[in-house]
């Protein structure tokens, strides 16, 4: 599935990929705990599933793919990163939640919390303001690219779950 681009080069930032690469290199953990923190803070759906596990595991849990979610960033390939993680949830390849357990609510809730714990950090790689508000508005390009591409990948999603509801019926209706 192709990410939303509203315009040409949206996807091609000057200065998010060092701060990525600064998150990741000096404040992977705190991140973590910053979202999960936020995630907690504005009751995001998809922590019914992760009951189970202590913060000090979901962290744990949360190092690889946070690392990979910067990495892509830091290498400038933001668009790649939304389109592997939506062919991922597509597929149903996610790695603690089933693709029907997402609701509409954790899509904009977890771009929301990316966002804001990914700011917490501008003031310690910047004290430029102009640097500092140019990093923002790519950060809020990449969230516009995210959220967009990931309604998208939801409405399919609905859709797919409309049509086997709808061939699961037919079925028990041809059985009786």
């Amino acid at each position: 599935m192709q990410a939303f681009e509203g315009y040409a080069g949206m996807y091609k930032f000057k200065i998010l990929p060092d701060f990525a690469k600064f998150v990741r290199d000096n404040h992977l953990v705190a991140y973590i705990e910053e979202t999960l923190r936020l995630s907690r803070k504005m009751n995001l759906p998809l922590l019914k599933y992760l009951s189970q596990w202590s913060d000090e595991e979901l962290v744990e849990r949360s190092k690889i793919t946070t690392a990979e979610y910067f990495t892509y960033l830091a290498e400038n390939n933001a668009k790649q990163q939304i389109e592997n993680s939506i062919v991922r949830w597509l597929r149903d390849q996610l790695e603690l939640v089933g693709k029907f357990e997402i609701v509409a609510e954790d899509l904009t809730l977890i771009v929301n919390i990316r966002s804001k714990a990914f700011k917490k950090f501008i003031p310690e790689f910047t004290t430029d303001v102009h640097r500092a508000m140019e990093l923002a508005g790519e950060i809020d390009a990449f969230n516009l690219g995210e959220i967009t591409s990931s309604t998208n990948a939801y409405i399919n999603i609905l859709k797919e779950k409309i049509q086997q509801e709808v061939y699961f019926n037919a079925k028990l209706v041809n059985t009786s």
